[in-house]
Protein backbone atom coordinates (compact mmCIF):
# COMPACT_ATOMS: atom_id res chain seq x y z
CA UNK A 1 0.00 0.00 0.00
CA UNK A 2 1.35 3.30 -0.83
CA UNK A 3 0.38 6.42 1.73
CA UNK A 4 -0.76 9.43 0.76
CA UNK A 5 1.09 10.96 3.46
CA UNK A 6 3.92 9.98 4.44
CA UNK A 7 4.54 9.56 8.29
CA UNK A 8 7.12 8.51 10.54
CA UNK A 9 4.87 6.04 12.92
CA UNK A 10 2.26 3.68 10.36
CA UNK A 11 0.65 0.56 11.69
CA UNK A 12 -2.44 -2.14 10.78
CA UNK A 13 -4.07 -4.79 11.88
CA UNK A 14 -3.91 -8.14 9.56
CA UNK A 15 -6.26 -10.99 9.49
CA UNK A 16 -5.72 -14.05 7.18
CA UNK A 17 -8.39 -15.67 5.05
CA UNK A 18 -8.90 -18.21 5.25
CA UNK A 19 -9.04 -18.61 9.23
CA UNK A 20 -5.86 -20.38 9.49
CA UNK A 21 -2.02 -20.41 11.11
CA UNK A 22 -0.38 -18.06 8.51
CA UNK A 23 3.13 -15.79 8.84
CA UNK A 24 2.98 -12.77 7.12
CA UNK A 25 5.79 -10.26 6.54
CA UNK A 26 5.28 -6.25 6.20
CA UNK A 27 8.01 -4.43 5.09
CA UNK A 28 8.07 -0.04 5.53
CA UNK A 29 9.42 2.18 2.93
CA UNK A 30 10.62 5.46 2.68
CA UNK A 31 12.02 8.12 -0.17
CA UNK A 32 9.12 6.68 -2.56
CA UNK A 33 9.20 3.20 -1.44
CA UNK A 34 12.75 2.67 -2.48
CA UNK A 35 14.55 3.05 1.38
CA UNK A 36 13.66 -0.14 3.42
CA UNK A 37 12.91 1.40 6.75
CA UNK A 38 12.23 -1.68 8.96
CA UNK A 39 10.23 -5.19 8.48
CA UNK A 40 8.39 -7.31 11.00
CA UNK A 41 7.36 -10.71 10.41
CA UNK A 42 4.43 -12.27 12.46
CA UNK A 43 2.37 -15.70 12.53
CA UNK A 44 -1.27 -14.81 12.63
CA UNK A 45 -3.92 -17.09 13.59
CA UNK A 46 -7.76 -15.91 12.35
CA UNK A 47 -9.33 -17.93 14.65
CA UNK A 48 -7.32 -15.85 17.37
CA UNK A 49 -7.98 -11.90 15.62
CA UNK A 50 -6.18 -9.85 14.01
CA UNK A 51 -2.67 -8.65 15.17
CA UNK A 52 -1.39 -5.61 14.71
CA UNK A 53 1.67 -4.65 12.18
CA UNK A 54 3.37 -1.05 13.10
CA UNK A 55 6.84 0.15 12.88
CA UNK A 56 8.10 3.96 13.64
CA UNK A 57 10.89 4.72 11.44
CA UNK A 58 14.63 6.79 12.69
CA UNK A 59 15.09 7.73 8.97
CA UNK A 60 12.89 8.64 6.80
CA UNK A 61 9.01 9.16 6.85
CA UNK A 62 7.11 6.10 6.01
CA UNK A 63 5.34 6.21 2.64
CA UNK A 64 5.17 2.69 1.71
CA UNK A 65 4.30 -0.86 3.04
CA UNK A 66 4.61 -4.22 1.32
CA UNK A 67 2.60 -7.12 3.04
CA UNK A 68 3.80 -10.96 1.72
CA UNK A 69 2.46 -14.06 3.15
CA UNK A 70 1.34 -17.06 1.72
CA UNK A 71 -2.33 -16.61 1.77
CA UNK A 72 -5.12 -13.70 1.25
CA UNK A 73 -5.30 -11.39 4.09
CA UNK A 74 -8.08 -8.60 5.28
CA UNK A 75 -6.82 -5.06 7.30
CA UNK A 76 -8.91 -3.47 9.30
CA UNK A 77 -7.67 -0.27 11.76
CA UNK A 78 -4.85 1.52 9.98
CA UNK A 79 -3.13 3.91 12.43
CA UNK A 80 -0.70 6.57 11.82
CA UNK A 81 1.25 9.75 13.72
CA UNK A 82 -0.72 12.76 13.61
CA UNK A 83 0.93 15.97 13.01
CA UNK A 84 3.80 17.06 14.65
CA UNK A 85 2.68 20.11 17.16
CA UNK A 86 5.37 22.91 16.56
CA UNK A 87 5.36 26.11 18.40
CA UNK A 88 5.11 29.34 16.60
CA UNK A 89 4.78 32.85 17.06
CA UNK A 90 3.13 35.07 15.03
CA UNK A 91 4.49 38.43 14.92
CA UNK A 92 7.96 37.97 17.13
CA UNK A 93 8.55 40.29 19.77
CA UNK A 94 4.96 41.70 19.64
CA UNK A 95 2.51 40.94 22.12
CA UNK A 96 -0.34 40.96 22.07
CA UNK A 97 -0.10 40.01 18.05
CA UNK A 98 -2.08 42.83 16.44
CA UNK A 99 -2.95 42.48 12.76
CA UNK A 100 -4.99 44.91 10.57
CA UNK A 101 -7.49 42.84 9.20
CA UNK A 102 -8.01 46.08 6.69
CA UNK A 103 -4.74 45.81 5.27
CA UNK A 104 -4.90 43.47 2.16
CA UNK A 105 -1.38 43.97 1.48
CA UNK A 106 0.25 43.76 5.05
CA UNK A 107 2.55 41.33 5.87
CA UNK A 108 2.71 38.82 8.44
CA UNK A 109 5.46 37.93 10.00
CA UNK A 110 5.45 33.96 11.55
CA UNK A 111 8.53 32.27 12.85
CA UNK A 112 8.40 28.29 13.56
CA UNK A 113 10.43 28.22 17.22
CA UNK A 114 13.17 25.67 17.08
CA UNK A 115 13.05 23.69 21.04
CA UNK A 116 14.76 21.10 23.08
CA UNK A 117 12.01 18.74 21.03
CA UNK A 118 11.71 20.37 17.62
CA UNK A 119 14.49 21.50 14.90
CA UNK A 120 12.35 24.63 12.86
CA UNK A 121 15.26 23.91 10.47
CA UNK A 122 13.70 20.82 9.45
CA UNK A 123 10.92 22.46 7.86
CA UNK A 124 10.49 22.90 4.31
CA UNK A 125 9.95 26.49 3.89
CA UNK A 126 8.01 25.73 0.33
CA UNK A 127 5.71 23.60 2.07
CA UNK A 128 4.24 26.00 5.01
CA UNK A 129 0.75 27.73 4.49
CA UNK A 130 -0.42 30.04 7.14
CA UNK A 131 -4.45 29.94 6.88
CA UNK A 132 -4.00 29.25 2.91
CA UNK A 133 -1.10 31.90 2.32
CA UNK A 134 2.35 30.89 0.77
CA UNK A 135 5.37 32.88 1.57
CA UNK A 136 5.54 36.04 -0.06
CA UNK A 137 9.20 36.54 -0.57
CA UNK A 138 10.13 34.56 -3.37
CA UNK A 139 13.21 34.68 -5.53
CA UNK A 140 12.75 36.99 -8.63
CA UNK A 141 14.59 34.89 -10.64
CA UNK A 142 12.97 31.58 -10.09
CA UNK A 143 9.91 32.29 -8.38
CA UNK A 144 10.81 29.82 -5.61
CA UNK A 145 9.75 31.01 -2.03
CA UNK A 146 12.94 32.58 -0.21
CA UNK A 147 14.39 31.19 3.01
CA UNK A 148 14.90 32.99 6.12
CA UNK A 149 16.62 31.58 9.19
CA UNK A 150 16.98 34.11 12.52
CA UNK A 151 16.87 33.88 16.57
CA UNK A 152 13.99 35.60 16.87
CA UNK A 153 13.40 34.79 20.72
CA UNK A 154 16.93 35.30 21.94
CA UNK A 155 17.34 31.86 22.95
CA UNK A 156 20.17 30.85 21.26
CA UNK A 157 19.05 28.56 18.50
CA UNK A 158 17.98 29.52 15.03
CA UNK A 159 14.04 29.25 13.82
CA UNK A 160 12.81 29.48 10.80
CA UNK A 161 11.03 33.10 10.29
CA UNK A 162 8.22 33.10 6.97
CA UNK A 163 6.17 36.01 5.58
CA UNK A 164 2.64 35.95 4.68
CA UNK A 165 0.39 38.45 2.66
CA UNK A 166 -2.84 38.93 4.97
CA UNK A 167 -4.92 39.16 1.85
CA UNK A 168 -3.77 35.80 0.66
CA UNK A 169 -4.84 34.29 3.70
CA UNK A 170 -8.62 33.49 5.04
CA UNK A 171 -8.23 35.37 8.32
CA UNK A 172 -10.70 37.57 9.13
CA UNK A 173 -11.55 40.59 11.18
CA UNK A 174 -12.84 39.25 14.74
CA UNK A 175 -10.24 36.30 14.61
CA UNK A 176 -8.69 35.43 17.62
CA UNK A 177 -6.14 32.60 16.54
CA UNK A 178 -4.21 31.51 13.72
CA UNK A 179 -3.06 28.00 12.59
CA UNK A 180 -0.26 27.31 10.29
CA UNK A 181 0.74 24.17 8.68
CA UNK A 182 3.59 22.63 6.51
CA UNK A 183 6.39 19.67 6.12
CA UNK A 184 9.47 18.57 7.12
CA UNK A 185 12.35 17.45 4.41
CA UNK A 186 11.53 14.28 5.32
CA UNK A 187 7.59 14.47 4.90
CA UNK A 188 6.88 14.37 8.40
CA UNK A 189 3.25 17.16 9.10
CA UNK A 190 3.43 19.45 11.04
CA UNK A 191 1.31 22.14 12.47
CA UNK A 192 1.09 25.36 14.85
CA UNK A 193 -0.86 27.85 16.58
CA UNK A 194 -0.82 30.72 18.38
CA UNK A 195 -3.24 33.84 19.66
CA UNK A 196 -4.21 36.89 17.46
CA UNK A 197 -6.14 40.21 17.14
CA UNK A 198 -7.59 41.78 14.38
CA UNK A 199 -7.67 45.44 14.38
CA UNK A 200 -9.18 48.13 12.34
CA UNK A 201 -6.18 51.19 10.67
CA UNK A 202 -5.77 53.35 12.80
Amino acid sequence: MTLSLPTPTFGFELEPNPLLLITYTASFYSNGGTVLEGSITRSVHGYHGARLFAATSTGGAIDKVVVSGSSDFAIGRVRYAPKIEVDIDIKPGSDPNSINCNNENGVVTVAILTTEDFDALTVDHATVTFEGASETHVDKKTGEPRRHEEDVDGDGDTDLVLHFRFGDTGLECGDTEAELTGKTFDGRSIKGKDAIRTVPPE
